[in-house]
């Protein structure tokens, strides 16, 4: 018999078909699902950029709106002081344990203990990891597109309860909209998650189910779990875990590496934070490679006193660094398959980064005595997508269970909601495997205080929001405004001279304003001078607003085609398998080509992004499906790339460059894209790089030649500019 999942949650009866929101908090990156119980699967949440994945990091910068993800990406290395890094770990780490918080100083995030808890120690403030979580889950809950009615939070199985009870605490403090906010364990998520993706292979009798051992090699925490599946029950059979991951591999190699380099140079850079961190990067990437090849020449640049390193690492090093954590891995696999009583040879599911590489996976084969490890499922999404099912299997049951105590047949449901009959299942735990126990609540008078010091932060942070956007829009307007008089006044030197100028002066006025030159700047001050300057343009340059409506009657003629397009998918049904989902993928991906001819730029990537949602709701990734979704997938990063130049979004472009690259690397059209991206970023050195490859790849391309020289000349340029600086400065 097992306990019923239902007693892990709290559950919202009367909301069976409200959205519930998946989020899997991870060491690096954080992912979420959304669902609802009239769905089959998940579906899983893009952010700002697009990017299935957001980074785990916050900034708090000395001045300015906190920064948060991708915005916050590259300040572990620039900013370590001011960026909250291992966070996971610092919800986890017990402030009583002076060498797990000295592991989490070194990477110079300003960690220390106060009384009997972590804080981030920032400037003359001090935030616990909890405020810091709430901050961070307010902001990527806003990339669910319904409101919320569950919110569920991922917990490892080798979590402690105040790694529980902090994920709480942080919905709280982030001030989330669900009305109902559960802690999931992760062995819960993976058995759910499993059970509805395998569905179609279950045995119909619970005598008869399939056991499975699915096993998530994380970063920094790892979970094995024995599971029992059937289509109408789905039980966690045992579950155990480490409160370690590969990190712990990429510390043995990065030992390495400092110890190498102290031998070389006389200098200890690991008590270095920029050094430390810029090391253990370069160490993960080499750890990647090494799973392709046995050398690599892994280069350490601008570490401690202007050190530059290299050194080759080898598969003997990253066997030797793996060492460790392949004996706890296999120990843990034969303790939770006794438990489970599972044999040698049972079937395997690998989840997690981790298992990418070769001598882990040896390690989980040798453990389970398995031929081969399976891949079926998402190795990224699975808990995200776990937690959300987990959640609506909680729900369904408990509206049922209310309805039963009634005397009715079932829940009511609203008359244009169905429940989705895999939801029925039973899910839960074996007798001999309770779930996790819950922790102590936080006093309810200190959460309190946090979230009414994160409200003070997020009204700090609104205020610098609204400056910056009011500074972007009268950026936004001087330069549209000296576009359209570049056009207007084509034909008439003297007036085209007399506005440029005027439009000279207001930018030189934005410049001083935003280094902080105005007295009595302020949001209000910038919102009046961009409307006197929108008033002297149109008093005095009359063409101006002449050229604009011309431009918005040419724009009106192509909306109306837009409209007409938009009406083809009109009706269109619902996709419930998967030969119609790379269909609809495939008619969006050729909708969206048509529209870019058109120069619909922004439709365009609409339907390109459209297509890769519909491409991560496919069931089957395997085989003839997996080809095809990366062909569509591959074509529709290329080609929101392709827009996001277009129109200017240099980091969109970037972003999906590097989804395009992963799907096929060296694939010379998204290191082009890439490359000019970069340049528009001033990252030369990446932008250089990038278009030297695809020259190369291209044999000599005319456009990736003409992109290189140009970035080249900016560089040399910019050099030049900098030597005469210096040279006068010394003179």
């Amino acid at each position: 018999k097992s306990n019923s999942f239902c007693t892990l949650l709290l559950v919202n009866t009367q909301e069976t078909m409200t959205a519930v929101l998946g989020i899997d908090i991870g060491t690096s990156v954080t992912r979420l699902a959304q669902m609802t119980a009239d769905r089959k699967m998940p579906i899983i949440l893009r952010n700002a950029l697009s990017n299935e994945s957001t980074p785990t990091l916050v900034s708090y910068p000395d001045e300015g709106m906190r920064l948060y993800g991708e915005a916050a990406l590259g300040k572990e290395l620039s900013r370590p002081q001011q960026t909250t890094m291992v966070l996971k770990q610092s919800l986890a780490a017990d402030p009583s344990d002076a060498n797990a918080v000295a592991a989490l100083a070194r990477t110079g995030t300003p960690i220390a203990v106060n009384g009997d808890r972590l804080v981030y120690a920032l400037g003359d403030s001090e935030y616990t990891p909890t405020q810091v979580l709430g901050f961070y889950l307010a902001q990527v809950s806003k990339y669910a597109t319904e409101e919320a009615g569950q919110l569920c939070l991922v917990a490892p199985v080798a979590a402690p309860a105040r790694f529980r009870a902090a994920l709480k605490d942080a919905a709280a403090v982030a001030g989330v909209s669900a009305p109902v906010v559960t802690v999931v364990d992760e062995a819960d998520a993976l058995v759910a998650y499993m059970h509805h993706l395998r569905i179609s292979e279950l045995p119909e009798a619970p005598e008869e189910a399939t056991k499975a051992l699915i096993v998530n090699v994380g970063e920094s925490f790892t979970s094995v779990v024995a599971a029992s599946l059937s289509k109408p029950e789905a039980t966690v059979l045992a579950a155990g875990g480490l409160a370690v991951g590969t990190s712990l591999v990429d510390c043995a190699l990065a030992e390495t590496v400092f110890a190498a380099i102290k031998a070389k140079h006389g200098e200890d850079v690991s008590t270095h934070a920029k050094s430390h961190n810029k090391v253990m990067r370069e160490c993960k990437k080499a750890k990647v490679m090494l799973s392709t090849t046995d050398r690599v020449h892994a280069q350490f640049e601008c570490l401690k006193g202007d050190i530059d390193h290299q050194m080759p690492l080898t598969v003997s090093d990253l066997a030797a660094a793996s060492k460790a954590y392949a004996e706890q891995l296999a120990a843990v696999i034969a303790e939770v398959m006794a438990a489970a009583g599972l044999e040698k040879g049972c079937r395997v599911e690998a989840v997690g980064n981790g298992w990418r590489s070769p001598l882990i996976t040896a390690a989980v084969k040798e453990a389970t005595g398995a031929d081969r490890v399976g891949l079926s499922l998402d190795s990224n999404m699975c808990a995200a997508e776990g937690a959300a099912i987990a959640g609506v299997v909680a729900s369904v049951a408990a509206s049922a269970a209310v309805a039963a105590a009634a005397g009715e047949e079932k829940a009511p449901e609203s008359p244009n909601s169905t429940v989705d009959p895999v939801h029925t299942v039973k899910l839960g735990r074996a007798d001999s495997c309770p779930a996790p126990v819950a922790a102590d609540a936080t006093d309810s008078a200190l959460v309190a205080q946090w979230r009414e010091a994160e409200a003070a932060l997020d009204a700090k942070d609104a205020v610098e929001r609204e400056q910056l956007r009011a500074l972007n829009d009268f950026e936004s307007c001087l330069f549209q405004t000296r576009e359209v008089a570049g056009h207007a006044f084509a034909d008439d030197a003297d007036a085209s001279t007399k506005i440029m100028a005027f439009l000279e002066a207001e930018e030189t006025w934005l410049y001083d304003a935003r280094d902080g030159l105005i007295e009595g700047f302020s949001t209000g001050m910038i919102q009046e001078r961009l409307e006197a300057m929108k008033a002297k343009v149109e008093a005095e340059f009359p063409q101006v607003a002449k050229y604009r409506e011309e431009e918005a009657a040419k724009q009106k003629a192509k909306d109306e085609e837009l409209a007409r397009l938009a009406k083809e998918n009109e009706g269109e049904k619902e996709l419930k398998s998967d030969p119609q989902r790379l269909r609809g993928a495939q008619e969006r991906r050729e909708q969206g080509v048509n529209l870019f001819k058109q120069e619909h730029f922004q439709e365009a990537q609409k339907r390109f992004v459209q297509a890769l949602s519909i491409l991560a709701e496919l069931y089957d990734n395997t085989g003839d499906n997996k080809a095809k979704k990366e062909e569509i997938a591959l074509s529709c990063h290329l080609n929101i790339a392709s827009c996001s130049v277009k129109q200017g979004l240099w980091k969109i472009a970037v972003s999906n460059c590097t989804k395009a690259l992963e799907i096929k690397p060296d694939h010379p059209k998204a290191l082009y894209r890439r490359g000019q991206a970069q340049a528009q970023l001033h990252e030369h050195e990446e932008a250089i790089k990038d278009l030297e490859k695809a020259l190369e790849l291209s044999n000599g391309d005319a456009a990736v030649q003409a992109e290189l020289d140009a970035v080249k000349q900016r560089v040399a340029a910019a050099k030049a500019k900098e030597k005469k600086l210096f040279s006068k400065m010394f003179a």
